[in-house]
């Protein structure tokens, strides 16, 4: 087992292959960090995050990705025969509104 250069009492973690973090994120059911994971965890470096706060930011990246599929499921299920916006919404045309 190898040990961290500065402090020979800590062992060095061997890094994870990315294959088997993929499988690990497919099987907790975590689909937007996998797909995007190189590039979080790029921007959590770049930003200078430290472990907590990649962490949160990841599970904010997942659950977002969680919310707007489910809007879009519901839209789906709802079978509106179209989707209207309150942007697309002409307040003009209604006075009392």
């Amino acid at each position: 087992m190898s040990t961290n250069p500065r402090n020979r009492s800590t062992p060095v973690t061997p890094p994870v292959p990315t294959e088997e973090l993929e499988a690990m994120l497919t099987r907790l059911r975590l689909p937007a960090i996998r797909d995007r994971l190189d590039a979080l965890l790029e921007e959590a470096a770049r930003r200078e995050m430290n472990l907590r706060e990649a962490l949160a930011w990841l599970c904010a990246a997942e659950v977002a990705r969680k919310d707007q599929l489910r809007m879009e499921m519901a839209l789906r299920l709802a079978r509106f025969p179209y989707v209207r916006t309150l942007e697309a919404f002409d307040f003009e045309a209604q006075m009392l509104v």
